[in-house]
């Protein structure tokens, strides 16, 4: 059972407030003006679709970084315990919308610790990093060396080795190393394939969504 405890100070939200709007999506701080609680519990809700989140910090601010897009309201209140069940009145609702950064924004290769989200994804790239971000940044160079360079650099190799096979040029040697090289591509490329399987297979087992192929047209430099 909660309990209202009317000498507990009510907190005057900082940011996000409608004048903020929008806020871009990622790593947002939720901020509000220290009461001298010992705790503070907050509580947002997604008006598009009506979902709400609570939660509790022992300072005057949290970070969230997962919040869809949307228009949102939300409220905080002083507490005296680590639970929320002993606490003061809430304060005055205040309502801000989470639109998706530009696409300039979003560039980068590291999976994570960035400032905004790409809404595009299943990744919540705003999130700190952990040690399984190591797994997707290899996943997004494999991606972009298999899907992308990989073919070009196969297919000129092929057309260079039938060229100089159909018109003879250059010596037996040329030819020979020519022909090397192309067999010694495809066999690279195969063992990236097998790289990618694998990092793909380990990710899928630990939760990630990923896509068969990814995003491989798009450059994350």
């Amino acid at each position: 059972m909660n309990f209202i405890d009317a000498s507990l100070d009510v907190p005057t939200i900082v940011y996000p407030k409608s004048s903020d709007s929008p806020v871009l999506a990622g790593k947002i701080e939720f901020r509000w003006i220290h009461t001298g609680a010992n705790y503070y519990k907050y509580h947002i809700n997604l008006l598009t679709i009506g979902e709400s989140r609570e939660g509790m910090s022992d300072t005057a601010f949290q970070e969230i970084y997962n919040l869809d897009l949307g228009n949102y309201s939300w409220a905080v209140s002083s507490c005296s315990d680590s639970i929320g069940t002993d606490c003061g009145n809430w304060s005055g609702n205040e309502s801000f919308t989470i639109e998706s950064a530009p696409d300039e924004m979003l560039k980068g290769l590291v999976p994570c610790g960035r400032k905004y989200d790409n809404p595009q994804t299943d990744i919540i790239e705003s999130k700190p990093c952990q040690m399984t971000d190591i797994f997707v940044l290899i996943k997004y160079i494999l991606d972009f060396v298999l899907w992308r360079v990989g073919p070009i650099i196969l297919v000129l190799l092929v057309l260079i080795t039938g060229l100089v096979s159909y018109f003879n040029v250059g010596s037996p040697d040329i030819n020979v190393r020519i022909k090397s090289i192309l067999k010694s591509s495809i066999s690279g490329y195969i063992v990236i394939f097998l790289a990618w399987l694998i990092v793909n297979t380990f990710l899928a087992l630990i939760g990630y969504r990923i896509g068969i192929f990814g995003r491989w047209w798009e450059i994350r430099f």
